[in-house]
């Protein structure tokens, strides 16, 4: 095609945009929708108000590539590591009070920019960037970026227990400077609460599919104030609008525009938005096979393809038809090829509209701009406080949860109260009494060490993968430490399990009619705790280094059964193979069966010949309190380092 019937272009920095389009007009007709109806039938107090940017972002992105390493088949004589090429050679710009839209088809490299500019993505093994990136014209820092910036994910992952207020409320007290009165940070919650449109609902609860609560669009804008609520300059959006009507779509992308309109700015990836969202953006990223093929103000990306012969049709949505126009038809090969060209010409051609200079070099940042950066605004025992604070309030509106907890452990003291009455109040001082009396109490005791077991796994299984989802977003904000997490965790999970075992252990106790003696009883207290904990432990640890809840429920069972096999109850130790019999040292079950039986059959000399006949028992009960001790700590010790590895992978970028 003849440079003559391309539309003249403007350099800026090193990249282009179309000359007869001012970079930077912000001046856009919106749709008739919004006059005709006016702002407050969109939302609520969306009108704008105080909450300004207090500061700018000027991000710059030159020749920037990513790459990621594939390894060829194990049966191919070459087996070195192959690149893949994600992105190439792409540059951009967005400026303070801009939007910029990010657009392309299913794996054109939409999220793999966004996250590579938002710092997200860093060299690797694995990885290889290239290019550089600029804040305000001087070499991107991450810890300060980090505070100059946010991401707002996909997908909203918010606690459906918490109403708005207290969301946005709890990622201000972990966020902005534990310096600030408590009163300005609320205050900063309501101004960010008004700005998004929400005062109608700032008291209602998030929801999920079992809680009734927000609609979409409005789950939405909470994500984005969870973010919003530490004033970054520059933010970042994956896709806003997936999922989401065509009014809650038109509703939270209107909330973005205004947000840009007081200063921010504001990078977001969009598939295919309707046209009355198109018009809202300022500049326009296309992205196709990971090539830029066209970059400029979203209002002239028309004209620019029509002076190339490509003509988007009257009545036309513009988004929809630049869409099909650098996606790749895969119907036959001659179709796959014809797109494949079309798109390698777009590039090329707006490759020649870019002069091929190296990167400027960048200034570095100064130390007095680092010195008041922070990694944490709060200090780590007040981000245990804040956490333990929330997890506290989630788990006293767990009502079905609460309610089938308490259900449960009533239903199963009782029953097991029942089932084994009196028969710990047999006379074990006759020898063929005590050896009777031995499985029955073996029975019982095993059995409560078991479901106990089995509480704890399920108590994870069904609540815990939200949460996981929530803590791994909050992490890559670097809202909190991991430890701080681990360490409030466990504290706010600690009196609700209390009670539960207690509550069982004193029912079971006294109904089943186990030796009486307050340390007998507290003997008994502590090893179903233990048992209740340390299987918690291994669902923590499980369900953290497999997301996916299905996955963790099939192998939990598998560590809990294989406990319960060499507990000492079902098979007897003394007559287990050697090659498999050293699995019984690291049951849990088998420590706690031993302490147990041993202090109930100790008190008669049949009694403890009867025990050590029928069930082997071979250690001391301080032998087992701690081997129960180590566990539980060996346990939370190990979900703390793989919570800590599995975290997400940020850190410096390009």
């Amino acid at each position: 095609m003849d440079s003559e019937h391309l539309v003249e272009l403007e350099q800026v920095g090193s990249f282009a945009y179309p000359k007869k389009f001012q970079q930077g007009n912000t001046d856009i007709q919106f749709d008739p929708f919004f006059t005709e109806h006016g702002e407050d039938d969109i939302e609520a107090g969306t009108k704008a108000t105080s909450f300004e940017a207090s500061r700018k972002v000027d991000l710059r992105w030159e020749h920037v590539g990513f790459s990621v390493g594939v390894k060829q088949s194990r049966f191919k004589k070459n087996d070195e590591s192959t690149k893949k090429v994600i992105l190439k050679d792409i540059s951009g710009r967005v400026e303070p009070g801009q939007m910029l839209a990010v657009m392309g088809s299913s794996g054109a490299g939409k999220s793999t920019l966004l996250n590579l500019l938002a710092g997200r993505l860093t060299a690797s093994k694995d990885f290889v960037t290239e290019g550089q990136i600029s804040v305000n014209g001087k070499k991107r820092d991450p810890s300060l970026f980090k505070s100059q910036s946010a991401y707002v994910e996909q997908e909203d992952k918010l606690f459906a227990e918490l109403t708005v207020y207290e969301q946005i409320l709890y990622s201000a007290k972990l966020r902005l400077p534990e310096s600030m009165p408590k009163e300005k940070k609320e205050q900063r919650v309501r101004n960010v609460i008004q700005e998004l449109g929400l005062s109608h609902v700032s008291d209602s609860y998030i929801g999920d599919e079992n809680v009734r609560g927000l609609s979409g669009g409005e789950k939405k804008r909470v994500n984005v104030g969870v973010e919003l609520v530490s004033d970054p300059a520059l933010l970042f959006l994956d896709e806003p609008t997936s999922g989401l009507d065509a009014f809650n779509a038109l509703n939270v992308m209107y909330t973005l525009r205004q947000l840009a309109s007081r200063g921010r700015s504001i990078i977001t990836t969009i598939h295919q938005p309707r046209s009355n969202i198109f018009v809202m953006f300022d500049y326009l990223c296309l992205l196709s096979l990971g090539q830029v093929v066209y970059y400029g103000p979203a209002a002239g990306a028309v004209t620019y393809f029509s002076a190339l012969q490509f003509d988007c049709p009257t009545q036309f949505n513009p988004a929809d038809y630049f869409i099909d126009l650098i996606s790749v038809d895969p119907r036959n090969p001659e179709a796959e090829g014809k797109s494949r060209k079309r798109i390698e010409y777009f590039a090329e051609t707006l490759k020649e509209q870019q002069p091929s200079e190296p990167c400027e070099p960048l200034l570095s940042i100064e130390p007095e701009e680092l010195r008041n950066v922070k990694r944490y605004q709060v200090s780590w025992f007040s981000q245990v406080a804040i956490l333990l604070g929330r997890h506290l309030r989630l788990i006293t509106r767990e009502k079905v949860a609460n309610a089938a907890r308490i259900g449960q452990t009533v239903f199963f003291s009782v029953m097991l109260g029942l089932i084994w009455l009196d028969v710990g109040r047999q006379d074990f001082s006759d020898e063929e009494v005590a050896r009777n009396a031995a499985f029955d109490v073996g029975g019982a005791l095993f059995f409560i060490i078991v479901n106990m077991a089995f509480s704890g796994v399920f108590g994870i299984l069904f609540n815990y993968p939200l949460e996981r989802a929530v803590v791994l977003k909050e992490r890559s904000s670097g809202t909190y430490r991991v430890s701080a997490y681990a360490v409030a965790k466990n504290l706010s999970e600690l009196p609700r399990n209390a009670l539960q075992v207690l509550f069982l252990c004193t029912v079971t106790y006294f109904m089943i009619g186990f030796r009486s003696g307050a340390g007998m009883f507290f003997t008994y207290l502590y090893v179903i705790l233990m048992a209740y904990l340390i299987a918690e432990g291994i669902t923590l640890c499980v369900s953290t280094l497999l997301p996916d809840p299905q996955a963790a429920a099939a192998i939990v069972p598998v560590f809990i059964i294989m406990s319960m096999l060499f507990g000492g109850f079902l098979i007897n130790n003394a007559t287990t193979p050697s090659w498999i019999g050293w699995l019984r040292w690291i049951s849990f079950v088998n420590y706690g069966f031993q302490v147990l039986m041993d202090t109930q059959f100790n008190c008669t000399d049949c009694g403890q010949v009867a025990v050590e006949e029928v069930f082997d028992i071979e250690i001391e009960p301080w032998v087992g309190f701690l081997a129960l001790l180590a566990m539980l700590v060996f346990w939370r010790v190990l979900w703390y380092i793989i919570l800590r590895k599995n975290g997400p992978k940020t850190g410096a970028s390009v």
